[in-house]
């Protein structure tokens, strides 16, 4: 039991996502929940972290920013890899010069998200990974949107503002 507890630790704040960084912490949830089904992935990324992290405000928790995008980035390739039927995914992530963009997508079997939607509002338990993904990124004055079409994949697409010197 404690074995599972740890694991549990490690898969909500994996150390590689301190050590190493975001992009790293992405390519092994990628790893441990995309390859192991089969599914073929591809990870791009424009930019560095590390150099926004240098510009970013004082007040901005850079560590807490990571961790919102590692926890909706892990949501969704978990629900890629339980749900979605999908052959390919891609991942991309660009650090720009005032905002973090991430766009998760696959070619999967896709889902009517109005019918999601519509019964989160009826049942609180359908959706609600949906939700929390996009109520984290709002915590974060953030836009978080889903594009899906039953037999067209899906499109989680995030923009979290991260602004510089003097923005």
């Amino acid at each position: 039991m404690l074995k599972g507890v740890h694991q549990m630790i490690k898969d909500l704040r994996p150390p590689i996502l301190d050590d190493l960084g975001l992009e790293s912490a992405i390519k092994w949830v990628l790893e441990k929940h995309i390859v192991e089904k089969g599914i073929r992935y591809r990870f791009e990324t424009a930019g560095s972290g590390e150099e926004l992290k240098a510009v970013a405000p004082a007040a901005v928790d850079y560590a807490k920013l990571e961790l919102v995008l590692f926890r909706v980035a892990q949501e969704a390739i978990i629900n890629i890899g339980k749900h979605a039927e999908a052959d390919n995914v891609t991942v991309r992530l660009a650090f720009g010069e005032t905002a973090i963009d991430m766009e998760i997508e696959d070619d999967g079997k896709g889902f009517d998200t109005e019918t999601v939607y519509g019964a989160f509002r009826k049942d609180h338990h359908v959706g609600l990974g949906l939700i929390g993904m996009g109520e984290r990124i709002a915590l974060l004055d953030g836009t978080l949107s889903v594009r899906s079409e039953p037999g067209r994949g899906t499109r989680i697409s995030v923009h979290v503002p991260v602004l510089g010197p003097g923005g």
